[in-house]
């Protein structure tokens, strides 16, 4: 006893004794609602008592108690066990029993305890630490730097980078895209679209009178056949006026009457032919033009010379007045590809203009299925010009580069163009998954990727990546057959880049 007296020669039952063991949590299970209560005593347990804040116990079962034969019982959140013969708890035991538990608080707490020893010592045991269950991975949205052990509940940000956006990659692989890069086809960002009859890749196109698979057509003069359009008996001319009289003028141009300067006439020789066009690529490959070549080459009247205007132009050079296709397309995105770059577009792209950023000693190898396709490289920039696509690429290098300026277009006009992000983790396909998933990426640049394989523990159990890839697109697979069923995290680090999602695994 701590009050020992040895000159006391009379037991007067007053003696006191200090801890003679502990009492601890251990293996909290918040998925299954269970937790180990573990009690370690220098000397055989006769009798327990403990109380519990923060816990809704619901049962006990297992452990030393139940195997000494205890009559145990559960009190709300007090569990009380008494040995009901010569049995008793061994000593130093471990684990005494495992409770089921409803639900938690922010902090779960042993309260207070009794011990009996078999020699009828009563003493209270040592608690154990407090345990406040949360997030413990910095990278989750619910990170939590109080808590003491994960309760495996985790959020992480979604694939745009916050929190509550919901965004999702859809079945093309964009962010928050929605499928709107599928195709009529289903396939994503094909170049299949409706007509005007609805048809997936049908040919059916309106007429100048709106009307599909109509025979109104503007003739040279730019009017339409008497009849055509019901537009009050009479027919539209080309400014779309009902009755009107404007035609086009001898460059082409519906109203226009400036023959002195056609549009697209760089040259200042009243005609408009390839010569021009070579000029305009000149002009767009070094930026250099007097003021009177851009008033006489802007042919869509935003003040600036750009492919938007060279398209324009070769169009009406070869067809002599410009067209629009029910083909065109309205939005592309831009695919790096171990260093090959591509354009996925929903529809056809008649031209398009880059400025590259590099160092020194560049080179590229451009498309050579499009009608015209140059490039010029001054230092550590270089500009592309590229008109009558006639595939998806548009050229290929060895060297690292950063695409400064893009501008797509066709005769509806630019269009939206989708830069590949800095660096990007998608999402993990399928998931869950048996036994194996894959995994994509992209990178802006060459860079050092690794990606490992978590479990809600902290422990690595793979690693699914370790070296250094090129820029673009790469996959990567996970084959978890000799892994358990259960949750696990993939995380990615690439220079500054830094990003954590969960899959789950189903056998």
């Amino acid at each position: 006893a701590d009050n020992y007296n040895p000159e006391a020669n009379t037991d007067d039952e007053s003696c006191e004794y200090g801890p003679l063991g502990t009492l601890s949590f251990h293996n909290f299970d918040y998925i299954n609602g269970t937790v180990e209560v573990h009690l370690n005593c220098e000397y055989d347990v006769s009798n327990f008592e403990f109380s519990i804040d923060g816990l809704d116990v619901s049962s006990f079962s297992g452990g030393s108690s139940q195997d000494a034969g205890f009559d145990i019982e559960l009190i709300e959140n007090t569990l009380i066990g008494e040995s009901t013969s010569d049995s008793n708890i061994p000593s130093d035991s471990g684990l005494l029993a495992v409770l089921s538990f409803n639900s938690h608080d922010s902090q779960i707490c042993f309260s207070e305890s009794w011990i009996t020893t078999y020699i009828g010592i009563e003493y209270e045991a040592v608690l154990g630490d407090c345990i406040v269950p949360g997030c413990l991975d910095e990278l989750g949205c619910n990170y939590n730097p109080s808590a003491t052990d994960s309760d495996g509940n985790c959020s992480y940000p979604f694939c745009d980078g916050t929190c509550d956006s919901g965004a999702y990659v859809d079945d093309c692989g964009v962010c928050a895209g929605e499928n709107i890069d599928m195709d009529c086809e289903g396939v994503c960002f094909g170049a299949a679209v409706l007509d005007c009859l609805e048809d997936c890749n049908g040919i059916a196109i309106l007429d100048e009178c709106g009307e599909c698979e109509g025979d109104n057509y503007f003739d040279d003069n730019g009017q339409l056949p008497d009849g055509s359009c019901d537009c009050s008996g009479s027919t539209f001319d080309c400014a779309g006026v009902c009755a009107g009289e404007t035609a086009f003028d001898e460059c082409g141009v519906c109203g226009g009457s400036d023959v002195d300067c056609c549009p697209g006439d760089l040259n200042d020789d009243d005609t408009l032919n390839v010569l021009d066009v070579v000029a305009l690529v000149d002009v767009l490959l070094t930026f250099e033009w007097p003021i009177y070549d851009l008033y006489c080459s802007d042919f869509n009247n935003d003040g600036i010379l750009n492919i938007l205007d060279l398209i324009i132009m070769v169009e009406s050079t070869l067809e002599r007045v410009s067209r629009y296709s029910p083909f065109d397309a309205t939005n592309a995105k831009v695919v790096i590809e171990n260093g090959s770059v591509r354009v996925d577009a929903n529809g056809y792209v008649a031209g398009v203009q880059i400025t590259l950023v590099h160092e020194d000693k560049f080179s590229l190898i451009l498309t050579n299925e499009a009608m015209l396709a140059e490039y010029r490289t001054v230092g550590n920039r270089t500009n592309i010009v590229i008109v009558g696509l006639e595939s998806e690429s548009l050229f290929s290098t060895n060297n690292n580069f950063e695409i400064e300026q893009i501008i797509l277009g066709n005769l509806s006009g630019e269009i939206y163009v989708e830069l590949p992000v800095n660096t990007h983790l998608g999402q993990a396909y399928p998931n869950p998954f048996n036994p194996t998933t894959t995994i994509n990426f992209q990178l802006d640049k060459s860079s050092k990727v690794v990606i490992d394989v978590y479990n809600l523990n902290g422990v690595n159990v793979a690693t699914i990546a370790d070296g250094e890839y090129a820029a673009g697109r790469h996959s990567v697979s996970w084959n978890a057959s000799s892994h358990s069923s259960g949750v696990y995290l993939v995380r990615m680090n690439s220079g500054s880049y830094r990003i954590t999602q969960k899959i789950m695994l189903l056998k």
